[in-house]
């Protein structure tokens, strides 16, 4: 469930950072300025990756060697590694030159946060069926469409 918040959250982070840059262009009349928006959700992001560092430092208590061999718990680690390097990189001060290069690195690293998202279908039989039958259908849906563009240019 905690998955899901932090999911919500970063949909409606991605929601105000739009609005925010829209007034900032002048494409918008009003709405949140945008280092609010930022702000606000740099300290949401440092308090879901406190909770889930807390949780991967728990279940490595509890698992102890166990640990090292599930790949869920090396999927979570590298999540959480990752989640600090964005508040780290996110935290520091770059010159002007600088600041595209981070700005990249950060958006790239909060990003990857959306695969937490994998996490959750272990718990819905249902989304796992259909994430298998996407995964079944996409390579005959490609060449279908390769066959369709054949079909266009010759025509």
């Amino acid at each position: 469930t905690l998955v899901l918040v932090n999911s919500l959250v970063m949909l409606v982070e991605l929601e105000l950072e739009g609005q925010a840059l829209g007034v900032q262009l002048g494409l918008s009349p009003r709405g949140p300025r945008l280092l609010d928006v930022q702000y606000i959700f740099q300290i949401v992001d440092l308090c879901f990756v406190c909770i889930f560092t807390l949780e991967l430092l728990f279940r490595l208590f509890l698992e102890k060697g166990s640990f090292i061999t599930d790949f869920a718990n090396a999927f979570d680690t590298v999540l959480v590694v990752l989640g600090w390097l964005a508040l780290v990189f996110n935290g520091f001060g770059f010159s002007s030159m600088d600041d595209l290069l981070v700005m990249r690195i950060v958006r790239v690293l909060k990003s990857l946060r959306a695969v937490r998202l994998l996490r959750t279908f272990r718990f819905f039989k249902g989304l796992r069926f259909l994430v298998k039958a996407c995964y079944c259908f996409l390579p005959s849906l490609f060449w279908a469409m390769v066959l369709l563009a054949v079909f266009i240019s010759i025509g």
